[in-house]
């Protein structure tokens, strides 16, 4: 690109975009926040009957009797036998909320709202990431009380929110939780156990628009005298920026936004600001050398880095969430003895295998109707292993899962403490008919089984609009195919159903990749259609189609001084498909912002023509040519004015010279401009300035002539010099 780039900027404004999660318009309704889906059509917010519930404080998991999802192991060795006491404990968390809590947060919202309760619909917070932890008495492993903790790490808010956890105890921290169960209404015991979750979300920005800008021409100018002076670092260069109105951070929100989250964004908008200006002016830093001053790039180099910067409009705002807490265990004397088992070690070795089964499957979508697990454990202890040879121990249970019934259990015996392997094998029923899925039989040691919708031949793929122009954009339609069966199936998306799904049976643990193509139907008749894609992913997300007729955002913002002038007129001219889009603005102040939004086909390729004109305050009009310029921001300022900063400090004034004459003088032949001054010198350490008015922007090439002055008189007059810097070092002569 040959435009000469005055300063850049990142906007996520989201008009007549689709939103899946904004932070704004939130209610607090018990322990769960809600959130409320946006559409912003034309500029225009319209609510939606979704509402995104963020989860509470962790609990303890109910089985499907109401029972806590928890059961205990104590073991104890035989009076003489050496080998430590110990237990193992298995615990279920939940962040769901209830049944019952959903019912009661539909009402709270219908409360909130004025809708009916039968329209709202209540979906989980889409997380992107997380990671899930278990501590009993404060350990998560290797301390006192616990030797080894089972099932932390990733964490994700799907099927039924739940994580499971396989704790091995040591002696005292399975005494400590034996205790803790057996507290009483006078003497209640301490709760143990604390789980976290740590989960990461991306909310969009509808309400709220950051925006970052500088005249990165005046920074380059601003950091070059600053490095004269001595070393300058990015942050104190933006700090500088701000006082002059050369660089700027606006946040701006539409509906009430908490304060910490504006503080936030302002804070995001300075980061990135001083990353910007130190990519754009100075060299890269020398990893060998850290503590090195940063180096300023050439102007045209600077300039030209600006244009290898892109801030798109439309993109996530990262936000975590912590929800921890500690988990109630409450059993009576007889859940007591259910959940509770404690054991005699025989023979050095505990008799029981415990293994907890989760089948978080979607009954409730209509395509699996049961899914049946076989497990069974056959072993048999040889001679010579410390046991009567020949003992062999046979268990098997078939467990059944469907709609309402998820985890379920199997224990049995063990043959020795080490034969622990045992097998299992997986049968699923689907609703459409066809001829149960038998997968192969496994064998494994594990304590916990999980077994998803994938695993069971279901293929369930999630389509919802993303960043798509609803303004623009009339509905989205989206074929998928799944090519081993061809199986197909059209999705269609616009403003009043944001979202749909593909199900089938494919009856394959790991489907294979399935196809989709998406045409966009625009407001203006056109259809714009992509390719076909292959995709494993189990949520598509729909963007805005590659092309499409919407409008542009340029962001004229008035910097710099205005000394001496009554204002300056801005004009913008934009065309394409033989139509043309004209406006003109005024400017009369620094920190003054007007947007322009004219129509175009691909915002990628937009560019504009602008032409700027200054009035004096004695009525003189200065107007300049057309130049083509392509940034979401154009800074609008004094282009004729000029400022010569002098830098005096390497003259020995009041030593070896009682003062120094500077003659400066700019001719611009032209266009008849000639400008002339004498600077008087005395001490070092000052900075005078010399401002003038240029003829035209650019040509900016003045003379300078010093004369110095020693305390007898003498007169020392340095040859005449040419320069265009902005930043005049005076050097003495050499000896």
């Amino acid at each position: 690109m040959a435009c000469r780039i005055l300063g850049y900027a990142a906007t996520a404004n989201f008009a007549g975009r689709r939103l899946l999660l904004t932070l704004t318009d939130g209610l607090l309704l018990n322990d769960f926040s809600v959130f409320r889906d946006v559409v912003v059509v034309g500029g225009v917010r319209t609510y939606t009957t979704t509402f995104f519930v963020a989860p509470g404080p962790p609990r303890l998991a109910l089985d499907p009797t109401g029972s806590p999802a928890f059961h205990f192991l104590w073991y104890r060795p035989a009076l003489g036998d050496a080998l430590a006491a110990g237990g193992m404990a298995m615990f279920v968390v939940d962040l769901a909320p209830t049944p019952e809590e959903r019912v009661q947060l539909r009402a709270a919202i219908a409360g909130a709202t004025g809708l009916a309760e039968a329209t709202i619909e209540l979906r989980s917070l889409p997380v992107r990431a997380g990671r899930v932890s278990l501590e009993l008495a404060g350990e998560a492993e290797g301390g006192e009380f616990v030797v080894h903790a089972a099932g932390a790490g990733p964490a994700s808010l799907v099927a039924d929110h739940r994580a499971s956890f396989q704790v091995e105890l040591t002696a005292d921290g399975a005494a400590l939780l034996w205790q803790s169960l057996h507290g009483t209404p006078e003497a209640p015991a301490p709760y143990l156990l604390r789980a976290r979750y740590e989960l990461v979300f991306e909310p969009r920005l509808d309400a709220v628009r950051l925006r970052t800008w500088c005249d990165v021409e005046r920074a380059w100018s601003l950091a070059a005298a600053q490095l004269a002076a001595g070393p300058v670092l990015p942050g104190e260069l933006v700090e500088r920026l701000h006082e002059q109105r050369l660089a700027g951070v606006e946040v701006t929100a539409t509906t009430p936004v908490p304060a910490e989250q504006l503080a936030a964004m302002q804070e995001v908008g300075q980061r990135l600001l001083a990353t910007m200006l130190a990519a754009a002016l100075f060299e890269p830093a020398d990893p060998a050398n850290a503590a090195a001053a940063p180096r300023l790039l050439a102007r045209d180099r600077s300039v030209q880095a600006t244009l290898d910067h892109t801030f798109t409009e439309a993109f996530p705002v990262e936000q975590r969430l912590v929800r921890d807490g500690l988990l109630r265990i409450d059993l009576g004397p007889a859940a007591l003895e259910e959940h509770v088992r404690r054991v005699d070690l025989e023979r050095g070795f505990a008799r029981l295998l415990e293994v907890t089964v989760h089948c978080p499957v979607d009954f409730a979508a209509g395509l699996v109707d049961a899914v049946k697990v076989t497990l069974e454990y056959d072993a048999e202890l040889s001679a010579g292993t410390g046991g009567p040879a020949g003992r062999r121990v046979q268990r098997r249970q078939e467990l059944l899962f469907r709609d309402g019934v998820t985890i379920a259990g199997f224990r049995s015996d063990l043959a020795a403490p080490e034969l622990r392997t045992y097998g299992y094998a997986v049968e699923v029923f689907y609703n459409n008919g066809a001829a149960p899925l038998r997968l192969p039989p496994t064998t494994t040691d594990a304590t916990v089984l999980v077994l998803d919708g994938a695993q069971l031949g279901v293929l369930d793929v999630e389509v919802t609009l993303g960043d798509v122009p609803l303004d623009l954009v009339r509905a989205v339609i989206v074929d998928l195919e799944y090519p081993p069966l061809g199986l197909t199936h059209q999705v269609i998306l616009d403003s009043r159903t944001p979202s749909g799904g593909f199900r089938a049976v494919v009856r394959d643990p790991r489907p294979a990749p399935y196809r989709h193509r998406v045409a966009w139907l625009l407001t203006d008749d056109r259809r714009v259609e992509g390719p076909w894609t292959a995709s494993s992913a189990r949520r598509l997300t729909i963007g805005a189609p590659p092309i499409a007729r919407e409008r542009a955002c340029v962001a004229l913002i008035a910097a710099g001084s205005f000394e001496g002038l009554a204002e300056i007129v801005v004009e913008l001219r934009h065309e394409e498909d033989g139509a043309e889009e004209r406006a003109t603005f005024a400017f009369h102040a620094a920190g003054e912002r007007i947007e322009w939004t004219p129509r175009v086909n691909d915002r990628q390729e937009f560019r504009y023509r602008v032409r700027r004109t200054f009035v004096t305050t004695e009525g003189i009009r200065r107007e300049l040519e057309w130049t083509e310029e392509d940034g979401p921001v154009l800074v609008v300022r004094d282009e004729l004015r000029f400022e010569v900063r002098v830098i005096p400090r390497l003259l020995d004034l009041g030593g070896t010279y009682l003062l120094a004459l500077l003659r400066l003088e700019y001719v611009d032949a032209a266009e008849g401009v000639r400008e002339a001054t004498t600077l008087v010198l005395r001490d070092r350490t000052s900075e005078p300035r010399w401002l003038l008015r240029l003829g035209a922007p650019g040509r900016r090439r003045y003379t300078h002539e010093l004369t110095l002055v020693a305390a007898d008189g003498a007169r020392t007059t340095l040859p005449r010099a040419e320069s265009e810097s902005e930043i005049l070092v005076l050097i003495p002569p050499r000896e």
